[in-house]
């Protein structure tokens, strides 16, 4: 499903007597934010025992792993996945420059020692590849091999198809994969990720939610979050027997109502055709419906099962 490119891994274990218990604010830059993915859902200023997302909402990227561990061993690895805007790139290493100056530490970058005299060469060096990658991949994609390339970001994947690719390939930097990675992901619009429900008698069923007064991204086909994936062979590794939409009136933040649910089929034929426009190469994006619009649709598709 998604193609991360390549990682770059750096692991930091600080080996001084009585090291401090880092806290992953600690080193995030200014203006930097943190958070993690829970039920599908990216939840800012959240974080997990040992992980976390960090990014910048100024240019909202692929984002920062962070991975840590404040037992004994007090290691700390940062991962990033290419290619990414160079802007996001300087964010990492800049990271890990902070990092590394915690306590007496250890650095290793892919496996291998490295200290802060090779910082801005090995980042030089990085910047160069990164571009390079980048355009390789684009090209992939102007030569339908794929036709779209999924890219995983910080909030929700995103896909290059023809269009986009043309945009990012004729660049001589990242400045419009910057800014595409960055709007995609920009303006407070709901991604409608599947969410796959514990089997039932009739087989396991995909469910996407459409929340009333919000902008909604929508995958064009039927598709289940990567996690559900075989690497191997790209193909899903559960069947999916019902693909089903359920409609819930956004009461705030936080709470919702769940007005009634239809096939995915059903939905996208009473969706109205201006309340759809284009998104990237593998979702639409939905216009705003209100609660009485949703649930019109849904008396509608009862009135024509009937």
């Amino acid at each position: 499903m998604s193609n991360e490119g390549m990682q770059i891994v750096v692991a930091v274990n600080r080996r001084s007597i009585f090291p401090r218990v880092l806290r992953p604010q600690k080193i995030l830059l200014d203006g930097m934010k943190l958070g993690i993915s829970r039920e599908g859902r990216f939840r800012e200023g959240e974080y997990g025992d040992n992980f976390a997302v960090a990014y910048h909402p100024d240019h909202i990227g692929r984002g920062i792993r962070i991975r840590w561990d404040n037992s004994d061993v007090r290691f700390t690895e940062l991962c990033l996945n290419l290619p990414v805007p160079e802007e996001e790139l300087d964010d990492f290493f800049l990271m890990c420059a902070r990092l590394a100056r915690q306590d007496l530490s250890e650095v290793k970058l892919n496996g291998k020692p490295f200290g802060p005299k090779q910082y801005h060469k090995i980042r030089d060096s990085y910047r160069v590849y990164n571009l390079k990658l980048l355009h390789e991949m684009m090209g992939n994609v102007l030569n339908k091999e794929p036709e779209r390339l999924f890219i995983g970001c910080v909030f929700h994947r995103v896909a290059a198809g023809e269009k986009e690719a043309e945009r990012m390939w004729a660049g001589v930097d990242t400045s419009a994969y910057r800014d595409w990675l960055h709007e995609s992901q920009s303006g407070g619009r709901f991604f409608s990720e599947a969410r796959v429900d514990e089997g039932t008698a009739d087989g396991r069923h995909a469910v996407f939610t459409i929340p009333s007064e919000r902008s909604v991204i929508l995958p064009d086909h039927e598709e289940l979050p990567v996690r559900f994936y075989d690497l191997k062979t790209g193909r899903p590794s559960i069947e999916i027997s019902k693909w089903i939409v359920e409609l819930v009136d956004q009461i705030d933040h936080t709470e919702t109502k769940v007005l009634g649910a239809m096939p995915l089929k059903e939905f996208r034929r009473l969706l109205p055709s201006e309340k759809v426009t284009y998104f990237d190469a593998a979702d639409s994006l939905i216009s705003p419906l209100s609660r009485q619009e949703l649930s019109m649709m849904l008396e509608q598709a009862e009135q024509d099962n009937a």
